[in-house]
């Protein structure tokens, strides 16, 4: 169980107390001693260092892993996109919807070097066009079928004008619909996937020496 830094320190307050009366016990008139308080603040002050450093560490590791999940669900939508031609399953992919390295990279600068750190910032730059550039794709598609509604709705309303009866409505809209469906798209972006290739084109970080050292500094085995 996690204790939070109030009951640390209020642990901390009854052990400190708890050695006073044992010391005052075998020492008699220690706590009243010209050293004792001095004793006292430095175990006070030693702790209160003790709790910083814990913190700092907590945030530096619960920063790694954040940054571990990032990467590691980078790499498995680029491997998506990769398996994947023009289609609407791209809209359901995302590659690296937030940057976090922009916001922790402060507190790893010790850790690694200037080209392990080089290759990280490589590694979330190039993430961030492909991103962009998916993003494109998913825009060009919805733009699409909004289109196919559009005309979908068009061709039906002209279909309803002409129809003779319900029946006669019911059977030509049935033909149109399952002709118009099997069309797909209004037109497929087969060049923004051509142009998306070499985007997609990201090496794995997590299986590199940078990727361990974030596993070790996020404690995962």
């Amino acid at each position: 169980m996690k204790l939070t830094p109030i009951i640390q320190v209020f642990i901390f307050n009854a052990i400190i107390i708890g050695i006073s009366l044992i010391l005052e016990s075998f020492y008699p008139g220690l706590i009243n001693s010209g050293w004792f308080v001095p004793l006292i603040t430095l175990l006070v002050g030693s702790f209160a260092i003790y709790l910083y450093l814990k913190k700092q560490e907590d945030h530096k590791r619960e920063a790694a892993n954040i940054i571990l999940t990032e990467m590691r669900n980078a790499e498995k939508g680029l491997e998506q996109i990769r398996g994947m031609g023009p289609t609407d399953e791209i809209r359901k992919i995302f590659i690296l919807p937030v940057n976090s390295w922009i916001k922790y990279n402060h507190l790893f600068v010790r850790d690694f070097d200037r080209d392990e750190l080089d290759l990280i910032n490589d590694f979330y730059s190039k993430c961030t066009l492909a991103e962009q550039a998916v993003n494109e794709i998913k825009e060009a598609l919805c733009s699409q079928i909004r289109k196919k509604l559009e005309s979908t709705q068009y061709f039906l309303g002209q279909i309803a004008k002409e129809a003779i009866s319900d029946a006669d409505y019911e059977v030509k809209r049935d033909a149109f619909l399952k002709r118009f469906q099997g069309e797909g798209h209004v037109s497929k972006p087969n060049q923004y996937f051509k142009d998306l290739a070499p985007v997609l084109d990201i090496s794995k970080i997590t299986v590199s020496m940078v990727g361990n050292k974030f596993k070790k500094i996020a404690k995962i085995n």
